[in-house]
């Protein structure tokens, strides 16, 4: 029975991934189109390290990765890394292969890039305003 549910939960979890791509792949979050409101950016006015992911998504969807590079740089790491998370999932539910031991230094380094990138996108002089996404 946990595994029917498991399976199940694999099953909407790569169905809502598809429509979502198929959404975002139509859907242009940059052109006032409803995108995702970061809660960071509405309420503190700074940018977080998911900023412009969802109009990036878009970008890279249609190929332009000039641009999709443009709203996230970061983008280039976080992107393969959900997809290796995804999989990983996958192995693991539907094939039930273990999951593999991350080591703690791998989070801990992860999280330091993750929080000097937030704090080196919100600088608003050169060079470090072009990590923050374009208006």
């Amino acid at each position: 029975m946990k595994r029917f549910f498991a399976v199940t939960a694999a099953v909407i979890i790569t169905v809502a991934a598809l429509l979502a791509l198929i959404y975002f792949y139509h859907v242009n979050p940059g052109d006032n189109g409803p995108g995702i409101a970061c809660m960071t950016y509405t309420v503190f006015g700074l940018y977080c390290a998911g900023c412009g992911l969802t109009r990036q998504l878009h970008h890279l969807l249609h190929g332009e990765f000039a641009v999709a590079f443009s709203y996230n740089p970061m983008g280039i790491i976080i992107w393969p890394v959900f997809l290796v998370m995804y999989v990983v999932f996958i192995r693991w539910v539907v094939f039930k292969k273990p999951l593999p031991k991350l080591p703690l230094w791998v989070v801990i380094v992860f999280t330091i890039l993750l929080i000097i990138y937030m704090i080196l996108r919100n600088i608003p002089y050169e060079p470090f305003c072009y990590l923050a996404p374009p208006k």
